[in-house]
């Protein structure tokens, strides 16, 4: 066998395995891209969404187990919409393409890619460590998009294609992430309830309702029973109420607390819930709770539920026995006495 031969065979065997490392190291690093972003998902302590040229933010926090949402105002996250999120992400497909080096070794720029400063963004964050996703145009087939990711632990930028699905999360609304209930102690757990109109200067009523073992009494504005049955369902028509919007920093208005023409309490679990509401120029309800700032709206019949307690949810029977347990009764009219008794036999 000649010399070139032999340079050939050993050539061409040396460039196998070269494209053989090459696309090892390729593969290993979209393995550690993948291994990055579900290890920072399964740790994830803040997210947030900015639809670009941070105009309209929207951030979450982790504080000790519990999810709040902290831009555009405080509030309660929605844990539906944070596990759909980490879901999605976690299953969408990465295809890296390059990253700022090769780039520019191609003479391309981000803009081409549709990539600027402006650029929809996407940051989650676990611990110290973040990834951060910059969103640029539709790739040519429609089903894909190009974005910039950032990994802080590999202090490196590459762009990728991806479903073009996560583009949604940064055209969502602050209210998709936010828990929309007013009241936070479950059914079950709710001991006490208590409807006060008027603020402090001008008490106009109050009614008050406790729960006496299984069977619910009013305190104030009298005492005596109530229908169980019609308490139950107004406390669940109470907790039901879905917040139609919330006010940001920028759009609360100051209010004082004496301008808080309502206040409800609901008492669980050895503590109290306190929301305060008033009526806008509009018919809508305007509420807050004591123990946040954020100012949200109500739909204008939530009053209904709030009314007239003391006379829907009276106990309007005049006897408290059941036809099984009654063993006798009589009818006293003048001199007249007429009396109907069970015998030993039931009859």
């Amino acid at each position: 066998m000649s010399k070139i031969k032999i340079f050939l065979i050993l050539a061409n065997l040396f460039l196998g395995f070269a494209i053989y490392i090459t696309f090892k190291n390729d593969n290993e690093k979209e393995i550690g891209t993948n291994k990055l972003l579900i290890s920072t998902l399964s740790k994830l302590d803040s997210l947030k969404l900015d639809s670009g040229n941070s105009s309209k933010i929207i951030g979450l926090t982790k504080v000790s187990q519990n999810w709040q949402i902290v831009e555009p105002y405080s509030w309660e996250a929605n844990k539906l919409a944070l596990s759909n999120f980490q879901t999605k992400i976690s299953h969408f497909q990465f295809k890296k393409l390059n990253n700022l080096r090769e780039l520019k070794e191609k003479g391309e720029i981000l803009e081409d890619y549709g990539i600027d400063e402006y650029s929809p963004r996407i940051r989650i964050s676990s611990n110290q460590d973040f990834i951060d996703f910059k969103i640029g145009d539709i790739t040519r087939d429609g089903s894909n998009c190009y974005i910039l990711a950032n990994f802080s632990k590999l202090n490196e930028k590459i762009i990728c294609k991806v479903d073009k699905e996560i583009i949604n999360f940064c055209q969502s609304k602050p209210k998709d992430w936010t828990d929309g209930s007013i009241i936070k102690t479950p059914l079950y757990a709710i001991d006490k309830i208590a409807i006060k109109f008027g603020d402090e200067t001008t008490r106009s009523s109050h009614v008050i309702l406790e729960k006496n073992e299984e069977d619910w009494v009013f305190i104030e504005p009298f005492k005596g029973d109530s229908d169980n049955e019609k308490v139950l369902l107004q406390l669940n028509s109470l907790i039901s109420t879905n917040i139609l919007k919330f006010q940001s920093e920028d759009e609360k208005m100051y209010l004082n607390a004496k301008k808080w023409k309502t206040k409800l309490e609901i008492s669980g679990f050895n503590q109290t819930e306190t929301i305060l509401f008033n009526i806008n120029e509009d018919g809508t309800i305007l509420g807050k709770r004591n123990s946040n700032d954020t100012l949200f709206i109500l739909n204008a019949d939530f009053f209904s539920l709030l009314n007239d307690w003391s006379t829907k949810l009276r106990n309007r029977t005049l006897f408290k026995f059941s036809t099984s347990n009654i063993q006798s009764f009589e009818v006293i009219k003048e001199d007249e006495i007429i009396k109907i008794s069970k015998n030993k036999d039931n009859s």
